[in-house]
């Protein structure tokens, strides 16, 4: 302990007054061969107070006594002191035994600093923390060093908080601890910060992949479907000409409809990255759902049973395409969690209403509820809080993206819609997709089924892909056209210049060297008004089919295009001319 010299000054100044006080205590100093200081151990103030003398007779100072009383002084200075602390601070006068507390302490703990003081860590913590908190005690009084931790603590009211300890061993002369010093300092909000700094970094990291996605889709679309065009439209053309019920038809098909599900894998991705727009129209889900089922059904081994309940609901407002992928892809995640052992797959479509509080963010009301249940793996929660963030699959090797549950998040979100999950490992998977109803007569927009139409007007197709003008001039030869082919805009420009009246119509790429589609257009239609285009593209961010109408051009089409289509566009432009 350190004592002050005006401290002892103080002590005698009320019995002989301050200027004798003062030289009493400077002539035993001097005495007592000591340094004339300000500050004096417990020893030396020993040795000061033990007899002094003035003019009136003798003060005789029992030094213990009037030590303790500058001690008690000290004690409820820093007594003071501490419970003016924001921090917890106590000392342990062993391993496990407290000593003196502050009032932060004692009130995080909820009770009193005289009903914690000479208690047991044990009679106030939990067994776990006072078990965390012994080996901590333990190793400072091994290795008489000061250590520092980061532990979670629950106070009074079972609230955990989270704190950072320090520990600190008070040496005597002899180098041995005398008691520990700690503090702790609540770092709760800065941990809560620290996890949300966590959550938006991920955050970031996603919106970097998703415009990495973004970026690499809008690079390979125009080229991939480019590469497309011509196997959708050859394998299309041979099996209009294959017999039926033949191996070639059979092959053909193979290879049509694995172009069709190339063709859609591009949208799919141009969609995800928020890159091609949702063509809502009301659409009857029944229908959308049971023609899934019928695809699905065909890669289903016998193992897995399929037992459906669909019903007829009311129109929703959606993207027929878009709903479809949804089906398809809770339909094979449910396929994929049964496959090794087998199992059951349940598919029920039917109307719902939902109160207030049903979901959450959800209005309340009538809603298309599609339910996919399968009896297989089941998934923990930890899965679960994962399942609809991208690039997550628990999946092998070839058997998926990470992509697909991420994808029909965001078009259940975009359809204004809702999706809940509910699993539990071994006991299978259900997923619940809410789409809103609306309250209309409109029927479904049906698609006019009707037999190609040939006709015989003369076509100028431009595009730099070669593999795309002679696919695009052989569906048009075999429509009746009379076809003039050009793999370069400026020559294109050439032979509608050297003869406009020859042609009735133009269809042209948007992507070309030298001169682009939107250009070449605009030349076109500045030599004559009237002459109707058909522009096409893989994929443009800069073009729609709003932006083309209002550039005067008559259609906007994105590549690949299948025969019946083309044929319904062209007459749709030349009939309407």
């Amino acid at each position: 302990m350190q004592i002050k010299k005006d401290e002892l000054i103080g002590a005698y100044a009320q019995s002989v007054g301050i200027e004798t006080a003062r030289e009493l205590i400077d002539k035993k100093i001097a005495d007592s061969a000591l340094e004339n200081r300000e500050i004096y151990t417990s020893e030396e103030a020993a040795r000061i107070c033990g007899e002094l003398v003035n003019e009136g007779g003798l003060i005789q100072i029992v030094a213990r006594s009037f030590l303790l009383q500058l001690e008690q002084k000290r004690a409820e200075e820093q007594a003071l002191l501490l419970d003016n602390i924001e921090a917890q601070v106590w000392y342990l006068t062993d391993v496990e035994t407290y000593g003196i507390v502050n009032k932060a302490m004692a009130e995080f703990l909820g009770m009193k600093k005289e009903d914690l003081e000479g208690k047991k860590i044990w009679d106030i913590l939990s067994r776990e923390e006072a078990n965390a908190c012994a080996a901590c005690n333990k190793e400072v009084f091994r290795g008489k060093r000061q250590i520092r931790t980061e532990r979670w603590l629950k106070n009074g009211k079972g609230e955990p908080h989270a704190f950072y300890v320090v520990r600190t061993p008070k040496l005597d002369n002899n180098g041995n601890i005398e008691y520990l010093v700690c503090t702790a300092h609540d770092i709760t909000e800065r941990k809560r910060m620290e996890k949300e700094k966590k959550k938006l970094e991920a955050r970031l990291r996603q919106a970097q992949k998703m415009e990495a996605i973004g970026t690499l889709a809008g690079g390979i679309a125009h080229d991939f479907n480019n590469i497309l065009f011509p196997i959708l439209g050859y394998s299309e053309m041979l099996l209009n000409d294959a017999p039926d019920d033949s191996d070639l038809k059979h092959d053909l098909t193979m290879i049509f409809n694995g172009a069709k599900r190339a063709r859609d894998l591009v949208k799919q991705i141009l969609s995800f990255s928020r890159q091609k727009e949702y063509d809502l129209k009301p659409i009857k889900v029944h229908l959308v759902v049971e023609e899934a089922l019928k695809l699905i059904r065909s890669s289903i081994p016998a193992t897995i049973d399929i037992i459906q309940d669909i019903k007829d609901c009311e129109l929703v407002m959606g993207d027929y395409t878009q709903i479809h992928q949804v089906a398809m892809n809770l339909f094979t995640n449910a396929y994929h969690a049964m496959e090794e052992k087998g199992g059951k797959m349940r598919v029920t479509l039917k109307e719902v209403v939902l109160r207030a509080d049903d979901l959450k963010g959800m209005s309340p009301g009538t809603y298309a509820c599609l339910t996919v249940n399968d009896s297989g793996i089941g998934m923990d929660q930890s899965t679960i809080d994962r399942i609809f963030n991208p690039y997550f699959t628990t999946k092998k090797e070839g058997k998926g993206t990470g992509l697909g549950l991420a994808i029909v998040h965001g078009i259940i979100k975009n359809h204004g819609g809702h999706i809940t999950v509910y699993s539990e490992p071994g006991k299978g998977t259900e997923f619940h997709v809410y789409l809103p109803v609306i309250k209309t007569q409109q029927e479904t927009e049906q698609i006019e089924i009707r037999p190609i139409k040939k006709s015989n007007e003369r076509i100028l197709i431009v595009d730099d892909e070669k593999m795309v003008v002679e696919i695009q001039q052989k569906m048009l030869k075999r429509l009746g056209y009379d076809v003039t082919a050009r793999t370069s805009s400026v020559e294109a420009l050439k032979a509608f210049e050297a003869n406009p009246d020859n042609f009735d119509l133009i269809i042209t790429d948007m992507t070309m060297p030298n001169m682009t589609g939107e250009q070449l257009a605009q030349k076109i239609m500045d030599i004559r008004t009237d002459i109707p285009i058909i522009l096409c593209s893989g994929f443009s961010e800069k073009m729609s089919n709003e932006k083309a109408k209002s550039l005067g051009i008559k259609e906007f089409l994105m590549k690949p295009v299948l025969i019946k289509d083309f044929s319904i566009t062209i007459r749709r432009v030349l009939d309407n001319k």
